[in-house]
């Protein structure tokens, strides 16, 4: 591919650019760079597949451009962004830690799967009751917590209570409870989302990746949209005999 380019930066004179970019088109010419197609920008963004295509279409004709190689190299000389990907903060990105919370060993390995899909080099580590939860986020000191309400020891909205009392951590609500006096009750207390069970891995991670963004932790994991087949649909979880279960009201 950089072979590519520097052909056409030889053999090419690109026309100037004819209109600015907008920030969510330099943000998909930035992923067409690192080499995905439409199908994973889209999931990357949390858009549909026919908003990445007029992105892609509006990007062409702004650079008065034929193809998205030649976008990247208009970009590339404009100075917008460089050629090759940028891996600064990519010592940081490895270190980048979530901390669930959940006494559903299904949920668990299921949090962990969708956020491992998601950011191959994070870490995800796990507490199965409260006061075990409280002494991870002291000592673990993670980038997000995931935290269910209904643990066995303590209400997960005490350890919300307690966390905030040292920490100001992101913490995500995952729980069954849908009442809007829980949710307005844990969001005054200091969470930073709240999420009800059964859920969607793609709302899931979009509001993970938000909270991430919102608290400056979007440079801390290197995302990877997830592909085809990965994961689908509404978020599938263990049963006791393997096979694959929508989580269900009890499931707290």
């Amino acid at each position: 591919v950089l072979m590519e380019f520097q052909n056409l930066a030889h053999n090419q004179h690109l026309p100037g650019l004819t209109a600015p970019l907008s920030p969510r088109e330099m943000e998909v010419l930035e992923l067409i760079r690192d080499g995905y197609m439409n199908k994973e920008i889209a999931n990357h963004l949390c858009l549909t597949e026919q908003t990445i295509k007029n992105h892609v279409t509006s990007i062409l004709r702004k650079l008065d451009v034929n193809d998205r190689t030649q976008a990247v190299l208009t970009a590339v000389r404009q100075g917008w962004m460089t050629l090759e990907r940028q891996e600064s903060g990519q010592n940081n990105r490895e270190k980048t830690k979530f901390l669930v919370v959940d006494d559903h060993q299904n949920i668990i390995d299921t949090v962990s799967l969708c956020l491992k899909l998601r950011w191959p080099t994070a870490k995800v580590i796990a507490a199965c009751d409260g006061v075990s939860g409280l002494q991870m986020v002291e000592k673990e000191n993670p980038d997000v917590v995931i935290l269910d309400l209904g643990l066995p020891d303590l209400d997960g909205l005490e350890v919300l209570h307690r966390v905030r009392r040292f920490s100001q951590v992101p913490v995500i609500i995952l729980t069954v409870r849908d009442q809007d006096s829980d949710i307005a009750r844990a969001l005054h207390m200091g969470a930073d989302d709240y999420i009800t069970k059964p859920f969607s891995h793609t709302e899931f991670l979009a509001r993970v990746e938000a909270v991430l963004r919102r608290s400056g932790g979007s440079n801390n994991a290197e995302a990877r949209p997830p592909r085809g087949g990965e994961l689908g649909g509404n978020l599938r979880v263990p049963g006791p005999d393997g096979q694959g279960v929508t989580p269900q009201p009890g499931v707290n």
